[in-house]
């Protein structure tokens, strides 16, 4: 064993030669060349754990908790109709996604204003800025929360995390669903997770939504409401499927990087979000110290092989330094996704592919520093053998 402590130094310097490089090039080199942009911008916002959301993660059963409602583009006086014949059916709680900024007509705004009064409804506001963005007065919504999601503001942006409550100047205020869940449980506890949370997506096959003319419809079951978390917004229209009013970027697209359109309304974002605070079911993020240990942990022991290989092996040293970048970032990869899927944690082990990849190349920048520190006498390198 003692014959092997001097290949364990490389590697512990090796190791340091590599995130001393990526901390160098990320600080004093920034990338500026124009030529990078286009490669830049199509994967400036891509997460390697969108993939098990596009992909590999296979759809729960439809919600028995959520049913969506679309207001579509009805007019005011309709809204309230379809707030009247909800209530009608004993929901758990009632929430719109629609702010009212500006006067209408007055006989719809009338009857809109006087079915808010009567019945429980969770509306929205929007903040902008240091500005909070309210339905007119006279629209007295019972409760509500702020709907802003991450992201938003940026049209390609793609929406993946929540905070179910945020502090303005001196005081926290809920976000819409969490709202929701607060009104659904008047004499009890309710636990709402603190800081931004990453979003558990469902699509929006996994709602039940019913459409205007279904709502109205004499004939229409009602007890697909009864007990339910009502989420009243917009969907979009069944006959144009290229309608994006309201619509976003989510790891939920089928196309992961570059240009794609839109795929989830938000009212659906709403939805999942909805779904994950009912259940306390999240994707938490995995713990910095946990993430860093792994990462210097695991470019050590491939430094360790590679220096092994570029000592004693020199044959076959490219091949297998080839195949440690290739088969360690893979496996990598998919076991960050089977931890998201198995125990709702993301690991981020982005500066563990980066590092693997810089291991192989820098054993040759490291060569001359090991026989430099050998003619010191600091100690005696691995690297002499070569």
């Amino acid at each position: 064993m003692f014959r092997k402590r001097p290949i364990l130094i490389d590697a512990a310097l090796l190791t340091a030669c590599v995130f001393l490089f990526i901390f160098l090039v990320s600080v004093l080199f920034p990338l500026k060349l124009k030529v990078f942009h286009p490669i830049k911008d199509a994967f400036s916002d891509f997460d390697y754990t969108d993939f098990y959301f596009s992909k590999l993660k296979k759809e729960p059963e439809v919600s028995a908790d959520i049913v969506v409602v679309n207001i579509g583009h009805l007019n005011r006086a309709e809204i309230a109709h379809q707030i009247e014949v909800i209530h009608s059916f004993q929901p758990k709680v009632v929430g719109l996604d629609a702010i009212f900024t500006e006067p209408k007509d007055s006989l719809s705004d009338a009857l809109l204003a006087d079915v808010l009064r009567q019945h429980a409804v969770v509306g929205i506001s929007k903040m902008h800025e240091h500005d909070m963005i309210q339905s007119l007065d006279r629209f007295q919504f019972r409760t509500s929360g702020y709907a802003n999601l991450y992201g938003e503001e940026e049209p390609t942006k793609v929406i993946r995390s929540f905070a179910a409550m945020t502090k303005v100047d001196t005081s926290w205020i809920k976000s819409f669903t969490a709202q929701m869940l607060v009104n659904a449980h008047p004499n009890g506890e309710v636990t709402l997770p603190h800081g931004e949370q990453k979003i558990n997506y469902r699509s929006s096959e996994s709602f039940i939504t019913l459409q205007p003319y279904e709502l109205f419809d004499p004939e229409f079951d009602g007890s697909l409401l009864n007990g339910k978390f009502v989420l009243m917004g917009y969907t979009g229209s069944p006959e144009n499927p290229y309608d994006v009013e309201d619509q976003h970027f989510t790891p939920m697209n089928v196309k992961m990087a570059g240009k794609s359109l839109p795929d989830m309304k938000g009212i659906y974002i709403h939805a999942s979000i909805l779904q994950s605070l009912i259940h306390q079911d999240y994707i938490r993020m995995g713990s910095p110290v946990v993430e860093w240990f792994l990462t210097i942990l695991f470019t050590f022991l491939t430094a360790w092989l590679i220096i092994h290989y570029y000592v004693h092996r020199a044959r076959w040293f490219h091949l297998m330094s080839k195949l440690v970048q290739l088969f360690a970032g893979v496996i990598f990869l998919f076991v960050s996704i089977w931890i998201m899927h198995v125990y709702h944690v993301k690991l981020n082990f982005t500066m563990l592919f980066v590092a693997l990849v810089l291991c192989a190349d820098l054993v040759y920048f490291y060569d001359p520093i090991a026989k430099w520190l050998h003619k010191r006498n600091w100690f005696h390198s691995e690297i002499l053998k070569h």
